[in-house]
């Protein structure tokens, strides 16, 4: 066989395994490949291939910045643990599949912890980052991160990878702040899971409501002050689009004689309750909601509850049959990430300022929102977290950190989706949603105005099925779970400890409140509880997850020995 011909069956071979296992790269490349032949001359190699330093070794995310001649590939998965995910960047297509006539890349193509980025224009950084980073807990790797270089790569097309990197750096940056939430959140969530978990098998999941509104339009209603100025207008939606209603802006929204399709929430701490004060007995919408908010409201909201699991949460590994998703940072991203999966073709947002209002008030919320989570964004105004971003006219407008990161999940879900949206909100007010087309109240009204009544000939109440993912949820399952869910709890662990610390050094900084650290401590203890009554009786099951503190120290530092000392657990 000639060498040609030998080089031309490899080609095809490596193209296979491709279109088998990343069609969507295959469907991507599918112009270039007949255009691409076998170079006789080296693509080129990594540099420092030859002795991979104790720090590549130890790696636990490994970027490969260019193809070079692709062989270099095999010698890092020699060199690099098991564990080590791959991430091959390149920018020439051609140079990529070029490759594919001089190596077997079969096993790298049907490897899960391999991912290629080939082609991928610099405006797309932000979501291919979001995605990468948040599938299979990488988040968590991220502190042993090492680069290879192709050189001639980098000769050619440097700027191209310097952009990359940074990028990445931007996203990790980005995404450790929303995910690696304050240690408080996280001792919440647990807590507040474990109290849970005896009444989800009466829940039912997000997968149950895939394409309910096909083509429809939705609408979220968020608290922002803007909101103001369609409360007298909101009971003219009933029937024709599909409200959503954060729970921030519930009480308003039912003062102005609309009953949303459904309420959004997300936060776990106690003061979320009081939004849900004083219904009405004749409300009916059902709840969408993550497992970790608070106890009391989970157990006393009458309705109907729909699970929401985020894809990178230390409670994903709870159930593998639920739809797990980017849920974002806030009610609105979550509201909109849930109207995209029931199929809504356009979304319009209302009172989504993430902005304080111009005039002399200058408000943080809708009139009637509760007074502490009103008085509580204020304060933030006051701090470090004060910031100004770019007004939907042009000029800047006061906002601050927490607002910023809520727009910046906005504008990812929605460059992620292929959905019509609209920020529906004078010029004047609000901070510009990158994507979202800005849409005056009254073009909207008038809109809304001449809409047929009834168009929506299903209500989700209707789409409630008796069964559900979570149905044969019970603590026997849960001790199963729990064991072939090891890997991810470990994570969870790993990352709950490092907040912990962070929690612990935050409070003691910023307050110096002995009671503070001393209330923790107990919340601590309530949830070690919680959870042993929840694993089982003698809490064997809770005592293989403590160990998963002590077998991350071979990674991280002794701190997890002080945490398992802490909470008074004996390992026999």
């Amino acid at each position: 066989m000639s060498e040609t011909s030998a080089q031309q069956d490899l080609f095809e071979m490596n193209w296979q395994a491709l279109c088998e296992h990343r069609p969507a790269l295959a469907a991507q490349l599918q112009s270039y490949k007949n255009q691409v032949k076998a170079q006789s001359e080296s693509l080129g190699s990594f540099a420092g291939s030859e002795s991979l330093s104790q720090g590549y070794k130890e790696a636990l995310i490994l970027i490969c910045d260019g193809i070079g001649s692709a062989d270099q590939i095999s010698q890092v998965i020699q060199n690099c643990p098991a564990s080590t995910e791959i991430l091959v960047v390149e920018k020439n297509a051609s140079r990529f599949l070029e490759s594919f006539f001089h190596n077997d890349l079969r096993s790298c193509m049907a490897e899960d912890r391999f991912e290629f980025a080939i082609h991928l224009p610099a405006e797309r950084f932000s979501v291919f980052f979001r995605d990468y980073l948040m599938a299979n807990e990488r988040l968590v790797l991220t502190d042993r991160l090492a680069h290879f270089y192709d050189e001639g790569s980098i000769k050619k097309e440097g700027a191209y990878y310097l952009a990359f990197a940074k990028g990445l750096q931007q996203a990790v940056i980005e995404l450790r702040d929303v995910y690696l939430a304050p240690g408080e959140d996280n001792i919440r969530g647990l807590i507040n899971l474990s109290e849970n978990l005896d009444q989800l098998s009466s829940c039912a999941d997000l997968s149950q409501f895939a394409g309910v509104y096909q083509g429809m339009a939705g609408v979220i209603l968020s608290a922002g002050p803007s909101l103001n100025e369609h409360l007298s207008f909101l009971s003219k939606l009933k029937g024709k689009v599909v409200t959503a209603c954060t729970d921030g802006a519930l009480q308003a929204v039912l003062k102005s004689g609309l009953e949303p399709d459904f309420v959004v929430s997300m936060e776990r701490v106690e003061e979320t309750a009081a939004l849900y004060s004083n219904l009405p007995s004749s409300f009916t919408a059902p709840l969408f909601c993550q497992p970790v908010i608070q106890p009391n409201l989970f157990r006393e909201y009458k309705n109907k509850k729909v699970l929401c699991v985020r894809d990178a949460t230390f409670g994903s590994w709870l159930n593998d049959k639920s739809l797990r998703l980017f849920l974002g940072s806030t009610v609105a991203s979550m509201a909109y990430q849930i109207l995209c999966t029931m199929g809504c073709s356009q979304i319009f947002l209302l009172g989504q300022d993430l902005a304080y209002d111009r005039d002399e008030s200058g408000a943080s919320h809708v009139q009637g929102i509760d007074q502490k989570v009103k008085e509580a964004t204020m304060a933030i105004k006051e701090s470090r977290h004060f910031c100004e971003l770019e007004g939907n006219d042009g000029s800047p407008i006061a906002s601050n950190q927490f607002w910023k990161k809520f727009k910046e999940d906005l504008q990812y879900l929605i460059q992620s989706h292929s959905v019509a949206t609209f920020n529906v909100i004078s010029a004047s007010k609000g901070a510009q949603i990158l994507g979202a087309h800005r849409l005056e109240p009254q073009d909207f009204w008038s809109t809304i105005n001449n809409a047929e009544a009834g168009s929506l000939s299903k209500t989700l109440a209707s789409q409630m099925k008796t069964t559900s993912p979570w149905a044969d949820f019970n603590k026997e399952g849960l001790i199963q779970k729990t064991f072939l869910g090891l890997d991810k709890i470990k994570s969870a662990a790993l990352r709950l400890d490092d907040e912990i610390s962070r929690f612990q050094h935050h409070q003691r900084a910023l307050t110096g409140n002995a009671e503070e650290i001393e209330l923790y401590q107990k919340k601590f203890a309530v949830w070690e509880e919680g959870v042993k009554k929840c694993f089982s009786a003698d809490g064997w099951v809770f005592q293989n997850f403590v160990q998963c503190f002590l077998i991350q120290s071979t990674y991280r530092s002794p701190p997890h020995v002080k945490i398992i000392s802490a909470i008074g657990i004996e390992l026999h």
